[in-house]
């Protein structure tokens, strides 16, 4: 297994590796990176360290509610390693690590000279981001290794070597009953245990800060139904805009609309303030502090968020809540605004998502294919008030029926780590 995978991959690779920085500006940027800043750990030798590697963002947004709770006291050393540049790039300055960095090339010699820098006394890897060397080398030393939020793999690869990889393992812990089967299927002396995404935790801690201290003042909305347009596409955008403007004209209740874009530049928003001209921009009124003067600047006006950093507690002002991407090349994460208990819906693009079909499948997420099904839905979820309440109680069991799973993954990194 050892020979073919260096041989096969590894030194083939390498001869091609100068075509695919050419050919990929992401390699190259981390290959650079890498060759410009050698690995160099300020860590506290007094203290263990606990290696984190996720290969890419929304991998590590798994890892922060276990990093974050299990190194409260700081009894640790947090060393956080990613394989893309969309990962570190976002987190390197991540206040919760004591040292971030790329993971290098898998071959023998980066593995060894990696964990010989770190000196990990446990290592975990989130979903499947396992290479080969690096955990060879944890096992030759007897380093414990955690597969968090593990899941079967997509890819088709002969059974021997799924076995091989995950028998390096010294706890499995996977995100479903289902995950379980699987690993259990290989036959594996591996520990294997079955819980749920870490996420759910970090969600319901967010959820309940966030309705404590919204972004705006819950009186600022009186008898409005706040609806939240979140990560939201030109595509998501245009049909909201004229599905709340065709609603409005009824004289019924009014609808506030909050559009949250996925990416805030200058030239986005300027597009969808020529959509929605009767707007006003968050920047124009987040220095006001005085509520009576906020109501004045936003009387009748959509709201424009245009900075990051904010949605996640803005979903604590909503009243029902549009997830973008669904008309695109695929649709944004849905678990966080589940965790508000409020009505979802999304465009039609939702099954890269399997949070989506689940939420979908109990009628907490509707899917809509254009504006005349926006427009009939809303019109549906204002008006029956059981219909909502039944959502509201859906999502939230949804989210709350998958909490523990953080505080499952510390207990048993704990156990190995205090022996």
């Amino acid at each position: 297994m050892s020979k073919l995978y260096n041989i096969l991959f590894i030194f083939l690779f390498s001869i091609i590796k100068p075509l695919v920085k050419f050919v990929l500006p992401k390699f190259k940027q981390r290959e650079d990176y890498i060759k410009q800043n050698p690995i160099k750990p300020l860590l506290d030798s007094q203290k263990k360290t606990i290696w984190f590697h996720a290969a890419s963002m929304g991998e590590f947004e798994q890892a922060k509610p276990v990093i974050e709770k299990i190194n409260k006291d700081k009894q640790y050393n947090i060393v956080c390693s990613f394989y893309s540049p969309s990962g570190f790039e976002n987190q390197k300055n991540y206040k919760y690590a004591d040292y971030t960095c790329y993971l290098s090339f898998d071959t023998k010699k980066n593995a060894k000279h990696f964990i010989d820098t770190i000196k990990p006394d446990a290592a975990v890897v989130i979903r499947y981001d396992l290479w080969y060397n690096h955990i060879s080398e944890l096992n030759k030393r007897c380093i414990p290794l955690f597969l968090l939020c593990a899941t079967k793999p997509k890819r088709s690869f002969p059974q021997s070597y799924y076995k091989k990889i995950y028998g390096f393992c010294d706890t499995i812990i996977t995100m479903s009953q289902n995950d379980t089967h699987y690993f259990e299927s290989l036959d594996l002396k591996t520990k294997i245990l079955t819980s749920s995404d870490t996420r759910f935790d970090r969600i319901i801690d967010v959820v309940s800060k966030s309705k404590e201290n919204p972004l705006f003042p819950k009186s600022l909305f009186k008898n409005e139904i706040v609806f939240i347009a979140g990560s939201c596409w030109l595509p998501d955008e245009k049909i909201i805009s004229e599905a709340i403007e065709e609603f409005n004209k009824t004289g019924k209740q009014k609808i506030r609309a909050i559009y949250v874009p996925h990416e805030p530049s200058s030239k986005n928003i300027a597009k969808l303030q020529e959509l929605v001209p009767n707007s006003i921009l968050y920047s124009e009124i987040k220095q006001e502090k005085n509520i009576d003067e906020i109501g004045k600047l936003i009387a009748s006006k959509a709201i424009i968020i245009d900075c990051i950093g904010v949605l996640l507690r803005l979903y604590a002002n909503a009243d029902i809540a549009y997830i973008g991407g669904g008309f695109g090349t695929g649709l944004h994460s849905v678990t966080e605004p589940a965790g508000y208990g409020i009505p979802l819906i999304c465009g039609e693009r939702y099954n890269n998502s399997p949070d989506a079909i689940k939420l979908v499948d109990n009628n907490i997420l509707k899917p809509i294919k254009n504006l005349k099904e926006l427009l009939s839905y809303l019109t549906d979820i204002t008006i029956n008030h059981t219909l909502r309440n039944d959502i509201s109680r859906k999502a939230s069991q949804y989210i709350n029926k998958s909490k523990g799973s953080t505080d499952l993954a510390i207990k048993n990194i704990n156990q190995i780590l205090k022996k």
